[in-house]
């Protein structure tokens, strides 16, 4: 928004302005008299201080316009935040703890932590936590993470997320009342406080994930009343200092390659670059601990997590999904950004934020596409975009389900439900009637006293379910899902193309995956599993040439010499001629068609592709029910002689 403020001056250039004036005029009045030494007196005064006084003003006067010109339009992320800040500034108490805290709240946590189940799990969830504490101190003088020469393959180094261990046991400090719990925390928090500033300084990154660093500004928090305020402010100095440097985005992205996540409301969003600020801003706001910038945080924080489930919300549209097409990332840990937000935001002002982003609750109904049972009996994905899809096993050990009735209302709560039941769950699966161990940071042990799981009660499909289509077109994640039927031994299939989203895309469009039995036709491709620095470029040749690449799908290659590829992810590597797409989107659905003989439609996915070599790429993909296909190719390519 441009501007202009009219400049306000001191009061003494003011009367300046006038004597100058008065003077002007006498002198100008009496100018043929200024042959008398008076005269000359005016004279002296115009040249040495008057007129260079009136230049001084007339400057400063146009440069404090031209600065006024200058306001910087608000970052969209910013005008999101509007509606909402007032509220959270008169929600932040002036005492602590603030995060995750109500005084009511503990205090109905402190009755359910007496009911059995829970009780064992706490008492589980502590012996680990003691562990872990014990394993933290033995880095303290050797194997730290801050060595000259990093031992092979070492990229993070577990101190780095000490502050998981340090919020759990503010946690249990405040649970049970014993101090223990609270020794613990502060001398974790004193030992280690300035690791993040160490490890940046070797230019190392801390974590590719915020969830420790959260975590350490809640035992901060949790806290503050038992700490001296000797270590008090020591430690709170560690962690702003930490924070202002996530906070730039260009230093954060120098230390990417080597494993600080960044990323950004488009993707993932579990950065402590994205998520860390917001947190920041509750606990540290009008603390006496730099206000302004704490301030700034909580505006930024704020912004960040809105503009994140904005997007969200968009890219499930009328029909569900998430920021991309990956099962395992959107049902994992993507969903533990949303929730720790969700309840960070219900205690902080007592509101429900998930209603105002009511289509991200859609997200079990794609799932019910996503996901399958197997003639084996397990659940599998269909194994597309850049996960680890080795075998392509589904394997549930997300929170989703058992929190999702804490914010979302209506019928999709039922399918959820019958989901959660559906799904074969490993041992250490998710929920209180399995034996999880919470040892994983994104687990906050939170979560414990909000689940309603409901795994006993929906065995039986629901009734709804049975008017759901066999084949299912999800638009702006651009997949179409066809199950002949909903039992193991069913044929299913899922069609690509026309993704509004570039996360963990690949080069893909037009691809199609079937299963019978097993996986008859398949995307090839897999994450590798060896990203150490050894295997480094083993990992980069794979994921660069083969992975991410057409050539590891059902799609048509167009050969042209000399043709270049773009890269993946950080790393500049050399990519190979596969003839394939040099985007990953761009594809366009013409056509789209469902019923319960079959399901139909036409991709075109010539935009993804070197226009110098093509022309025309378009697939029609027919799936007549229950186990038959046909698929057409039509292609022109830019020469005769580029091989197909």
């Amino acid at each position: 928004m441009h501007h202009t403020v009219k400049s306000s001056y001191p009061v003494f250039l003011k009367r300046g302005i006038l004597v100058f004036t008065d003077i002007c005029s006498i002198v100008f009045h009496d100018r043929v008299f200024c042959a008398s030494f008076t005269n000359k007196i005016r004279i002296c005064l115009m040249k040495r201080i008057f007129i260079p006084l009136f230049l001084f003003l007339f400057l400063l006067n146009g440069t404090m316009q031209a600065q006024s010109t200058k306001i910087k339009k608000k970052n969209p992320y910013q005008l999101l935040a509007e509606k909402y800040l007032p509220e959270v500034r008169k929600s932040i108490a002036r005492k602590h703890p603030r995060l995750f805290y109500s005084k009511a709240l503990f205090e109905e946590f402190k009755r359910k932590a007496q009911e059995p189940l829970l009780k064992s799990r706490l008492e589980y969830l502590q012996k680990k936590t003691l562990q872990t504490y014990q394993e933290l101190l033995s880095y303290t003088d050797k194997n730290n993470g801050l060595e000259e020469k990093l031992p092979a393959g070492s990229q993070w180094h577990p101190i780095g997320n000490f502050g998981i261990i340090a919020g759990r046991s503010a946690f249990f400090y405040h649970l049970t009342g014993e101090k223990k719990w609270a020794e613990i925390s502060i001398d974790l928090m004193k030992r280690f406080s300035s690791y993040y500033r160490k490890r940046v300084a070797l230019g190392r990154a801390v974590n590719w994930y915020g969830w420790g660093r959260i975590m350490h500004i809640m035992a901060w928090d949790y806290l503050y009343d038992v700490m001296t305020p000797a270590d008090r402010d020591a430690i709170a100095g560690e962690i702003l200092d930490h924070v202002k440097w996530l906070s730039n985005r260009k230093e954060v992205a120098k230390l990417c390659k080597v494993g600080e996540g960044l990323n950004s409301p488009g993707s993932g969003f579990y950065s402590a670059h994205w998520m860390g600020p917001w947190y920041a801003g509750i606990v540290f706001g009008n603390a006496g601990y730099e206000d302004s910038f704490a301030e700034q945080c909580l505006e930024n924080g704020l912004a960040g997590h809105l503009a994140m489930l904005k997007h969200r919300n968009a890219m499930a549209g009328d029909d569900g999904g998430s920021v991309n097409s990956v099962p395992a990332y959107c049902y994992g840990t993507y969903n533990h950004v949303e929730f720790w937000f969700f309840f960070s935001y219900r205690t902080l002002t007592g509101k429900n934020i998930a209603e105002d982003f009511p289509r991200m609750g859609l997200f079990p109904f794609w799932l019910n596409y996503a996901i399958f049972t197997g003639i084996d009996g397990k659940s599998y994905e269909f194994g597309t975009g850049s996960a680890w899809h080795i075998d392509n096993h589904f394997i549930a050990q997300s929170p989703y389900h058992a929190l999702f009735r804490n914010f979302y209302k209506g019928s999709v709560c039922d399918l959820s439900d019958w989901i959660h039941a559906s799904i074969p769950w490993k041992k250490g699966g998710w929920s209180p009637l399995h034996n999880l161990s919470y040892t994983s940071g994104s687990l906050h042990p939170f979560y414990m006293f909000f689940d309603q799981s409901r795994q006993l009660y929906c065995k039986q499909v629901p009734e709804f379910t049975k008017s759901f289509p066999k084949g299912y077109f999800f638009e702006r994640l651009g997949q179409i899902y066809m199950h002949s039927a909903r039992d193991k031994s069913a044929t299913r299939a899922m069609f690509t193309c026309g993704a509004k989203s570039a996360s963990h895309k690949e080069a893909d469009e037009n691809n199609f995956v079937i299963y019978k039995g097993g996986f008859l036709a398949l995307d090839s491709g897999t994450r590798s599993p060896d990203n150490t620095p050894e295997g480094r470029e083993l990992y980069l040749a794979h994921e660069n040439n083969y992975r991410s690449q057409s050539i590891a799908h059902n799609v048509v290659l167009i050969h042209m010499e000399k043709e270049k590829f773009p890269t993946w992810w950080f790393d500049p590597a050399k990519v190979l001629n596969h003839g394939g797409m040099n985007r990953t989107l761009g594809g366009i659905m013409r056509a789209f068609e469902t019923n319960q003989d079959f399901t139909y439609a036409a991709g075109d996915s010539t935009a993804c592709y070197n226009p110098a070599k093509a022309k025309k790429v378009v697939r029609q993909f027919l799936m007549i029910y229950p186990d038959l296909f046909v698929i057409y190719d039509r292609v022109h390519s830019g020469l005769a002689s580029q091989k197909k």
